[in-house]
């Protein structure tokens, strides 16, 4: 997959820059980018760029090490302050009047009127796409995981959910434990 190999030599390129003395090899470097892919499929390349410069001037701290850990930390933090711009900048946007002045006198649209609301709609449509895409995404993914449960045995499935289990501290893998609990009482 194209996007592990990105992820994989953008933390090669990266991982110098630091100037610690422990790094990720090679092996775990490429153990964490399809980790990092399956855990942020929503996010993209240009996020864990920002999250490693961001990493490098010291905003989540100072660096003593760069392992896998640490990486998904600085990614958690960088998302966590991403989401929060994101709310802020939605607040504002909220708090903006939703049409612009409008000359009463007059019964003809100004070009400026009409500009807005193209410009409001084309934002909105893309915006909805967008949505809608993820939710399209998300729903193709847990059905094709469904789907490859259907021909695992029940013993399979059981260590495969102790797996996810695991792993599951932050409550990314909910979905799919739920799909493997669904299936094992079934069965």
């Amino acid at each position: 997959m194209w996007v592990i190999e990105c992820v994989a030599l953008m933390l090669s390129d990266w991982l110098p820059k630091f100037n610690v003395g422990s790094n990720m090899n090679p092996p775990q470097i490429s153990q964490f980018a399809k980790d990092f892919v399956r855990t942020y499929e929503v996010e993209n390349i240009e996020d864990l760029r920002l999250c490693l410069s961001m990493a490098l001037q010291g905003h989540f701290g100072k660096v003593y090490k760069v392992d896998g850990s640490d990486v998904g930390g600085w990614f958690k933090q960088y998302l966590e302050l991403k989401y929060q711009e994101k709310e802020r900048q939605e607040r504002e946007r909220k708090k903006k009047p939703i049409e612009p002045p409008v000359d009463k006198s007059s019964k003809v649209v100004s070009k400026e009127r009409h500009d807005y609301w193209v410009q409001r709609i084309k934002t909105d449509l893309a915006r909805i796409g967008k949505e809608s895409e993820k939710k399209r995404a998300s729903v193709t993914r847990h059905d094709t995981f469904a789907d490859s449960l259907k021909s695992k045995t029940r013993e399979e499935i059981i260590a495969l959910r102790d797996g996810y289990l695991k792993h599951n501290s932050e409550g990314h893998y909910n979905r799919e434990i739920t799909l493997m609990n669904k299936e094992i009482d079934n069965r």
